[in-house]
């Protein structure tokens, strides 16, 4: 059996999946990757976990599954067609957009320039809030689903597990042992030393989506999806990275229509040089049978 595991990137996911590989023996794969013969994996999500690197994943899963009856994770950030049961799992997007901002341009990580394209969504990743609604939607088709916070399971690995899997009908693991989960840096109080207008436009447009989530937000800004609390002039820089991200989708769009017509048109010219060869090579068949007709003896 299959279950999918989601997560936005950056959501520190492995960290589950190597403790279900730990407590359970459950392995996972790359869903998103078919061969995975040269896949890369950071030493971070190598540690203590297991996948099916080395190998095609359709052969991993068919090494592990001979009996059928097998569990195996797909690691995955693609919303399926099927309607497999997934676990979805959730980290403070302050923690992931300022991770990445660090990662990206670290003198700067916390200037409009590094972080606006991940707040809007028009980053590296997609829209943080509706990458989960789409999920939680697709969530309504499946026989089941469950939604964890990572900084829950740091906190409380056990007791995390154990709702894991009494949601996707596991075994409940008795105790943890030794096992420790290392808490990701959550970067928070740097994010609070942001400009304020930064703030307020992360929490007009994903304060909603981390209320439901069980993030705190702050009184001041829970709820306030009017944008009140931003200044015009933010705004319009906003603004102007989300127009220049629409004309670069539309150039993208123009590219790929110009690349389908120039592929239409190899296509007639194949159809049209076949087409063409055929008639050569009857003509040809034709005047061969003449030949052998004219030169046959009487």
């Amino acid at each position: 059996m299959i279950i999918h595991f989601v997560a936005y990137p950056n959501s520190k996911d492995f960290l589950l999946l190597q403790a279900f590989y730990k407590l359970f023996g459950i392995p996972w794969f790359e869903a998103d990757i078919a061969d995975q013969t040269d896949l890369v994996v950071s030493e971070e999500e190598e540690l203590g976990g297991y996948r099916s690197a080395g190998m095609p994943w359709r052969f991993f899963y068919d090494k592990h599954n001979s009996t059928k009856n097998s569990l195996i994770f797909a690691r995955t950030r693609r919303l399926p067609e099927d309607k497999l049961p997934f676990v979805y799992v959730s980290r403070n997007p302050a923690s992931i957009f300022l991770e990445v901002a660090q990662n990206r341009t670290p003198d700067t990580a916390l200037s409009q320039d590094a972080l606006l394209p991940e707040i809007l969504g028009i980053g590296e990743q997609p829209d943080w809030s509706s990458y989960y609604r789409i999920w939680k939607e697709h969530g309504k088709d499946v026989s089941a689903s469950h939604f964890v916070r990572t900084e829950d399971f740091c906190t409380d690995p056990l007791r995390t597990l154990i709702k894991i899997a009494v949601r996707l009908f596991l075994p409940k693991p008795a105790s943890l042992g030794d096992y420790d989960c290392p808490l990701p840096a959550d970067n928070l109080e740097r994010f609070n030393e942001a400009d304020s207008a930064i703030k307020n436009l992360f929490f007009a447009l994903h304060g909603t989506t981390m209320q439901e989530l069980g993030y705190s937000v702050p009184a001041a800004q829970a709820g306030d999806d009017e944008l009140g609390n931003v200044p015009a002039s933010f705004l319009a820089n906003a603004l102007t990275l989300l127009r220049a991200e629409c004309n670069s989708s539309k150039q993208k769009a123009v590219g790929i229509q110009a690349m389908q017509s120039y592929i239409t048109s190899l296509e007639n010219q194949h159809e049209r040089d076949t087409t063409s060869l055929l008639s050569r090579i009857n003509k040809l068949k034709e005047l061969e049978a003449q030949n052998a007709e004219s030169s046959s003896p009487a």
